[in-house]
């Protein structure tokens, strides 16, 4: 069962009205990710853990093809990921980062190709009780 949170649920819309700009964007130069942006659902939280961070991160391009990216994190980075765009445009991809004790996490969205781009790095922490 999936679980929204408000503010998952803003950052969405949010996503899909830049998808939907990007994606009319006619910007034909030959660079094909122009943009990384990430955020988190939210940035602090008390409470029972294990909690479990979701960032959101948006790469936009202005051609088709696959992107290669990496989530590096304070926590490790993962393994290579992709995804194909089928047109220029935008595209959200998540991360999940469980943490089981107090403290903070940062992570980055690294593009690795076509071109290289990393957005900010976006930082979350908890505090368990």
């Amino acid at each position: 069962m999936l679980k929204y949170r408000p503010g998952s649920i803003l950052a969405i819309l949010l996503f899909m009205i830049a998808f939907a700009l990007v994606s009319c964007n006619s910007d034909n130069n030959k660079n094909n990710v122009t943009n990384v942006t990430l955020q988190v659902d939210s940035a602090t939280f008390t409470g029972t853990c294990p909690h479990e961070f979701v960032f959101s991160g948006l790469i936009e391009t202005n051609v088709a093809g696959t992107i290669n990216f990496v989530w590096e994190r304070s926590t490790g980075n993962s393994g290579t990921q992709s995804v194909t765009l089928p047109v220029g445009g935008g595209v959200v991809v998540q991360d999940h980062v469980t943490v089981t004790m107090s403290g903070s996490v940062t992570n980055k969205l690294h593009v690795t190709s076509p071109n290289d781009k990393v957005s900010s790095e976006v930082t979350a922490t908890a505090t368990c009780q």
